[in-house]
């Protein structure tokens, strides 16, 4: 999804705004950290309480999408109580929205530089 966004930034959006570069180059980091953690066997995201970005592949498209989730402290692993879910797909290429929609739930990003 951090691919998919910065691909879609860089392909249809002309010019970055200093802001939307700085998305940019996040975006490029947190895909390198998780990928860097893939590779070692981890998954830090999996059980991690708070603000986090997440993925998943809608059947229909089978293209990646981006999505959050959100959890309270003392939330009881795997439950769904205290728990909000965000779903966000765009059928259209549409510059940095995808980057603007993953840095609103970002918290993901500090867990990586602590792992």
């Amino acid at each position: 999804m951090f691919a998919k966004g910065l691909s879609w930034a860089l392909r249809y959006d002309g010019t970055a705004t200093p802001s939307d570069a700085a998305l940019q180059t996040r975006a490029l980091e947190h895909g390198l950290k998780r990928v860097a953690a893939l590779e070692a066997g981890r998954t830090p995201w999996v059980n991690r309480k708070g603000k986090l970005v997440r993925g998943y592949f809608p059947r229909l498209t089978g293209r990646c999408n981006p999505s959050a989730s959100s959890s309270r402290p003392g939330t009881i692993p795997r439950s769904r109580r205290g728990s909000d879910v965000v779903l966000h797909g765009s059928s259209k290429p549409v510059g940095m929205s995808e980057l603007r929609f993953m840095s609103r739930f970002d918290e993901d990003g500090e867990a990586l530089r602590r792992t």
